[in-house]
């Protein structure tokens, strides 16, 4: 008892009862997942991991570039420079949330798998779609705000050194 509370065994067991952790269902997942062809689901399974490596670096990215655009917030700031820096916010903190739909984990409880193996083949071949379309997208809009911090940064502080207020 005494080991167990030191161990966080009795937090692993809040957190099992709380998700409504299913073993049984978690080895029915695998089964019906192992009866796709093996050259499939190998397949599929290392595009979803490039595709959720990829997105996490870009989250990565996100995340850095969150926390410079909070510190060129400041209330001393022109109007117009704010607007621009809590659009950019915006845009970031959207395209960040669309990132974390693409690194989603498969399985129980919320992906279940049909009992026809057809269907899960098309099931993961439009996951996969799915995710490789948000990547896409928002690599490309990442790019193109990355690329409006430079003015925002130059606004920020290049300005005043020539004379105009920020």
């Amino acid at each position: 008892m005494i080991l167990e509370i030191f161990t966080f065994g009795w937090l692993d067991k809040l957190l099992k009862h709380f998700f409504r952790i299913n073993a049984a269902e978690e080895a029915n997942f695998h089964s019906r997942r192992a009866t796709i062809r093996d050259d499939i689901r190998l397949s599929i399974l290392h595009d979803m991991e490039i595709i959720d490596s990829k997105s996490s670096a870009l989250l990565t990215h996100i995340s850095i570039l969150l926390v410079v655009l909070l510190f060129l917030f400041d209330e001393k700031n022109h109007i117009i420079l704010n607007i621009f820096v809590f659009f950019e916010l915006t845009i970031y903190i959207l395209m960040a949330a669309l990132l974390l739909r693409c690194v989603e984990i498969m399985g129980p409880p919320f992906r279940q798998f049909s009992n026809e193996k057809k269907l899960n083949e098309s099931m993961y071949y439009e996951e996969i779609a799915f995710r490789r379309a948000i990547y896409v997208r928002v690599v490309r809009i990442v790019f193109i705000l990355t690329l409006f911090l430079l003015p925002t940064a130059f606004f920020k502080f290049a300005l005043p050194f020539f004379g105009g207020s920020s």
